[in-house]
């Protein structure tokens, strides 16, 4: 077991810090990442006990299911900030992430039969923009039910390295239905503004059990570090004028926590500086 009284998140050109008030943030890299201890029921378990006992399990189990969404939508935040701005054109200019999304006109309810025509369309598109099926776009997407009601699948996705298309070619491309099509590159917080309508279907109990965000191969990941030492080089080096935010907050499960958060002009790479720590 290790201690460390610092976190630190990596996203790009964010930067997350986490600071532990009081005991030290405990760690183990040896122990699974997945672990349900098992429950041992009495042979003599009163009515009252049982009842009891079923309670508590219903609890935590809506409490492990919220910290699931919660985990599920902060990664995608993440995802989004590590890879916006950092795919290039031939001409060395970035390219500027597009929402997409795509409604389908029959009552297509049926998420595997919905992915489905999705792998199809996203080998139509490779090959529309790079002239082969291979998997060039990289992007992150969601699927999410229209209403309670009529529950009818629709897309919500980012694409990071999408050239421009007209909207009547990408709705032939699609072939399926409806498609909106908006640029963001004058949104200034474009990985909240994105996830705001990406991550209203994590509540959703339809998609328990399934995946509630999907994204390409060879996306930029998340980058942390708990290591009390690098943490502590890493936090020296971070540029203190860009520091955009900072509060604090009490965790049921960390206790109080400082939280800075830290936003880096698109030019820095503060991966670089953490590599050359390393070093």
């Amino acid at each position: 077991m290790q201690f460390t009284d610092k976190r630190i998140v990596i996203s790009g050109s964010k930067i997350e810090v986490y600071k532990y008030d009081g005991a030290k943030h405990a760690y183990d890299f040896s122990l699974p990442k997945r672990y349900k201890p098992e429950v041992i029921i009495p042979d003599d378990e009163t009515e009252q006990q049982k009842a009891f006992r079923l309670n508590s399990e219903a609890l935590k189990k809506v409490d492990s299911r919220r910290r699931s969404m919660l985990r599920a939508k902060s990664y995608l935040v993440r995802l989004v900030e590590c890879n916006i701005w950092r795919f290039f054109k031939e001409d060395g200019k970035p390219y500027i992430p597009i929402f997409l999304t795509l409604t389908f006109a029959d009552d297509v309810k049926d998420i595997p039969t919905a992915n489905y025509i999705f792998s199809k369309f996203i080998k139509r598109l490779n090959y529309e923009v790079i002239g082969e099926k291979k998997g060039f776009l990289k992007y992150v997407g969601v699927t999410e039910f229209q209403d309670k009601n009529r529950g009818v699948i629709h897309f919500h996705l980012v694409f990071f390295n999408l050239k421009f298309i007209w909207a009547d070619t990408m709705a032939g491309i699609w072939g399926e239905g409806y498609i909106k099509i908006k640029k963001l590159g004058r949104v200034k917080n474009i990985a909240s503004y994105i996830t705001k309508y990406m991550s209203k279907n994590f509540e959703d109990t339809r998609m328990d059990g399934k995946k509630r965000y999907f994204s390409s191969n060879g996306l930029f990941k998340p980058l942390t570090f708990l290591d009390q030492t690098w943490v502590n080089q890493i936090y020296g080096v971070l540029p203190k004028k860009h520091l955009v935010s900072e509060r604090e907050y009490d965790s049921r499960y960390e206790g109080v926590v400082q939280k800075q958060d830290y936003r880096l002009p698109r030019t820095t790479d503060i991966e670089d500086i953490v590599r050359k720590i390393y070093e």
